[in-house]
Formats: structure tokens, C-alpha cells, sequence
């Protein structure tokens, strides 16, 4: 049984030819048997390229509940998505 105590996770990799992803957070889980009743992700930090998402989700009523708060950098999405061309060229930018 998980009774929601929260334990730090911290994730990096590199995706798509040797792009960096990495993720911070805090996770709480509430589960039982084989039911997971919450999730928590608190502190949460997601680093990719140049931009960085900061903020906070949770998950209640067996996950069919999900609410959050999500801020980001200010970024250029032009070069996003001539990054995300060059990595999958089933993107194409105007």
C-alpha cells in the first residue's frame, strides 16, 4: 500500500538525437491492491532544450480528476519547431 508519502524523482536523458530531457519533482502516490487512487507531483521542473516548465499537478478519484498549475519561460516557438522539423520530419514549419 502506498499512503501518499511523498520521495523525490529525478529524471535525465537524452531523447531524439541527443536532445536533453530532464525532470525534478516530488511524488506522492495513494494506492491500494492494484487501484492508484492519487497522484501527486509536486516541485515539478521539465527541462527540454530551451525551455523549462515549473509548477505542480495532482490526480484524484481513481486519476479522473487532474488539476495543476504550469508556468514556463518564455521561449521562441519558431525554433521549437524547426528543432522538432529537424528531429521528425513529419513536422513542418511554415
Amino acid at each position: 500500500r502506498l499512503d501518499g508519502t511523498a520521495f523525490p524523482l529525478s529524471i535525465s536523458m537524452q531523447i531524439l538525437g541527443g536532445q536533453q530531457l530532464a525532470i525534478d519533482t516530488d511524488v506522492a502516490l495513494v494506492a491500494d491492491a492494484d487501484t492508484l487512487q492519487s497522484l501527486s507531483l509536486s516541485d515539478l521542473t521539465v527541462r527540454a532544450n530551451d525551455i523549462e516548465i515549473n509548477g505542480n499537478i495532482d490526480a484524484s478519484n481513481n486519476l479522473s480528476f487532474i488539476q495543476g498549475n504550469l508556468k514556463t519561460n518564455s521561449f521562441n516557438l519558431a525554433q521549437q519547431l524547426q528543432l522538432a522539423a529537424k528531429l521528425l520530419p513529419v513536422f513542418g514549419v511554415p
